[in-house]
Order: structure tokens, then sequence, then C-alpha cells
């Protein structure tokens, strides 16, 4: 069965803040109360995070939770989570133990958060929030991360610094931003034609696209 949507299928839906987050990034800096403005790696990390939430907030619990037949075994619950994990891990780095390790692999599954929406949309607000208060000073530092090479469990570790992977951890939700869009798709459900697009692919539309007639 097809789940339904909260807004009816193929309905124009909502436009999403740009992936700079620059003007949500305000409001959310003044609740904080973080003295010094964020990055600009760390505005566009909110920014996804802000489609994330607006986009769980339109769907309906059904779609939300119903296995996709074009991905198998995905839900837009699971997508949505496994896009998380890689943010919280990341934030998890900045912390004053110089062991501190990131790890993308060993992840938490069939948690709460894929199955209510409530309870996604306030991971990702804490999420945010987290984010919006890391200080321009953080892209710097320097974190460890492990990564797992082969199905039988052998990993190695790699130097990199909190920029570089909460870039990653943003260039990661937009893929799986992607599939998300193909499961709403294929349950009748539109999202906004921003969503799921690389900066690169939406800064190369712009530049085809013809300029406006006056």
């Amino acid at each position: 069965m097809t789940p339904s949507a909260t807004m009816a299928p193929n309905q124009t839906a909502p436009s999403l803040p740009p992936t700079s987050g620059r003007a949500d990034a305000s409001t959310r800096l003044s609740e904080v109360g973080q003295p010094s403005a964020p990055s600009q790696t760390a505005l566009a990390a909110a920014a996804l995070l802000e489609q994330a939430i607006q986009v769980v907030g339109f769907l309906s619990d059904s779609a939300f939770c119903t296995p996709s037949s074009r991905i198998a075994g995905g839900t837009i619950g699971k997508h949505f989570r496994h896009s998380l994990d890689h943010f919280v891990a990341t934030l998890a780095s900045l912390t004053d133990d110089p062991e501190s390790v990131i790890d993308y692999d060993h992840r938490c599954r069939n948690v709460p958060m894929e199955a209510c929406r409530t309870t996604a949309a306030a991971e990702f607000r804490a999420a945010q929030s987290r984010v919006l208060s890391t200080a321009p000073g953080d892209l710097a530092r320097p974190v460890i991360v492990r990564v797992m090479l082969t199905s039988d469990g052998q990993d190695t570790t790699l130097p990199s610094t909190f920029g570089r992977e909460l870039a990653f951890a943003a260039h990661h939700a937009i893929h799986h931003h992607a599939m998300i869009k193909a499961i709403a798709e294929e349950f009748g459900i539109a999202t906004p034609a921003e969503f799921g697009k690389a900066p690169s692919t939406l800064n190369f539309e712009r530049d085809r696209s013809p300029p406006q007639s006056l």
C-alpha cells in the first residue's frame, strides 16, 4: 500500500532554505547565545539539518516508516537516522580527550527516530544547535577517524580535522537526501527541487539557466 503524505501527492513542495544557511543560522545563533558567528562550514551543515527538519515535518508517519521497493530495505526514517549519525559522531569529537575517535561504522540501528517523526525532528534540532555553537577555531582542531576497510571488520585510523569531518557529514547528508527524495517520489510525494542536490550541482544549474527577462 502506498503511504499517504501530509500533503497531497504531487502537490508543490515547500521551498527549503539555501544550503548556505545564513538566514536561519542567525536566528538559531541568538537562541544558543554563541558570542562569535559560526563558520561557513557550520552554517552550511546547519542549513542541511534545517532541510531535514522541514522535510520530516511535512511527511506522514506512514511515508516516514514504509520500506521502499526502489531502495531495498530502506525507509525515509532510516536514511535520515543514518545521515544524522555522521553529524553526531563528528560533534562527539569536540571533547578534551585527545584520544577521542570519530567512528562512522559502529552505529545504533532500529532507534526511535527511525519510526517517530517527532523524535527525528528533535534530534535534528539538537544536532543543529550543537553545530551552530561551534566556533570557527574548532575547524582546525585535529581529530582521529576510524574507518572500516573490509567486510571482515579490518579497520584503520586516519588523521583529520573537525572541519573536514563536518564538511564530510554535510556531503554525506546530501547523498542520503537524494535517496530520500527517490523514496518520496515512489510514494507520490513531492520534495523541493533543491533537496538532495549538491551545492556544486545547484551552482552549475544556476550558471546554465538563462537570464531572467525584465
